[in-house]
Formats: C-alpha cells, sequence, structure tokens
C-alpha cells in the first residue's frame, strides 16, 4: 500500500472538528504536557526531544494530531526514543535515501498517528493483547513486550517507561519508530 492512500485517510480524519486548543485544555495534564515533564526531569529526562519536536511543529496537520493528544479523550502514545529516530535516519542514509527532516510533512504526521492508540491502554492490557489498533486504522502486532509493525520492522516495551499516566492516557516508551508503510524517501522525492 502506498503512503498517499494512508496520508489522504489521516487526511480526512484531521479534517474533523477538534474541540481542544494546540496548548490543551488547562483543567487536564494532557498526553503532551506529561511527555514534556518526562522529557524534562528524571531518568527519562532528554529522551524525547524528537518526538516533542515533531509534535509540536507548525507544519503538516501537527496541530491537529497536538489537539488529540491535548484533548479529554483517551489514548495510548507509544513514544519512541529520540535513539529511535536517531537508527530511522540511518537506516534511510544507509540506504540513500534523503533526510527524514526533508519528508512531507504529512507522510510524518501518518507515523506519528500511527504511534497513537484509542483507549487507555496499560502495559498489560498490551501485554495480553495480540495487536493493537492504532488512530491509522493500521495494527501494531504484539508478542512478548515486543511490537511489529505493518513492514515487520520490531520495537521493544522499554521497561521502567511503561504506564506513564496523563489525564487523557498513558505513554509507553519504545526502543524504535515503527511505520506503517514504507515511505517513499528516495532521492528526489523529499520536500
Amino acid at each position: 500500500m502506498k503512503i498517499t492512500t494512508r496520508v489522504l485517510a489521516i487526511t480526512a480524519f484531521m479534517a474533523l472538528p477538534l474541540t481542544a486548543s494546540a496548548e490543551g485544555p488547562k483543567d487536564i495534564n494532557s498526553l503532551v504536557d506529561t511527555a514534556v515533564s518526562v522529557n524534562s526531569e528524571g531518568p527519562f529526562a532528554g529522551e524525547f526531544d524528537t518526538l516533542i519536536t515533531l509534535l509540536t511543529q507548525d507544519t503538516g496537520n501537527r496541530a491537529a494530531i497536538l489537539s488529540t493528544l491535548d484533548s479529554k479523550g483517551q489514548h495510548t502514545v507509544f513514544a519512541p526514543t529520540d535513539s529511535a529516530f536517531e537508527a530511522l535516519q540511518q537506516t534511510a542514509l544507509t540506504l540513500g535515501y534523503c533526510s527524514l527532516n526533508d519528508l512531507d510533512p504529512y507522510i510524518i504526521d501518518v507515523v506519528l498517528l500511527y504511534h497513537v492508540a484509542h483507549g487507555r491502554l496499560y502495559a498489560s492490557d498490551v501485554l495480553d493483547a495480540e495487536r493493537v489498533r492504532m488512530l491509522t486504522g493500521g495494527f501494531l502486532m504484539h508478542e512478548s513486550a515486543v511490537l511489529t509493525d505493518n513492514l515487520g520492522r520490531t520495537a521493544n516495551l522499554i521497561p521502567g517507561a511503561l504506564d506513564v499516566e496523563a489525564d487523557n492516557g498513558v505513554i509507553h516508551a519504545i526502543d524504535a519508530v515503527v511505520l506503517p508503510v514504507l515511505p517513499d524517501l528516495g532521492p528526489g522525492n523529499c520536500s
């Protein structure tokens, strides 16, 4: 399946009206607030700079994604660490592809949404499930604390960084960026 099909589906989803502002409602400690807090202090300080930067960029449909994660609805975020994004960047460069920073912002939107599931799924819920349905409509398969994406790539749940509670969901750190489909990263295809 081509990434453009997923982009169109996600763009249609994000065109739906959302009630929360990009700054988040003031009466909840949202997933975004919690991610920023975990990234600011404690054992995982500085581990989520790339994810937070991508989420807060004023490009693509990032405002709609940010609004969803700041809303009162319940979601589960599988948060890749900075080293997970660095590994993905190195893979792209090794294959002769362009920088991930040059990708179409809507492709990044699809990848970000593939890290979010509806509902509050604690680690025990994930560990008991064979698959988790993501906001993109795709699935992450699960076996023995290892998530497998649509391309057969794996990401491990990181012990000590699971069940990070927010008022509107829960965050689990993972050690790889999961992909719903392989983006067309080839030379000359970057924006």
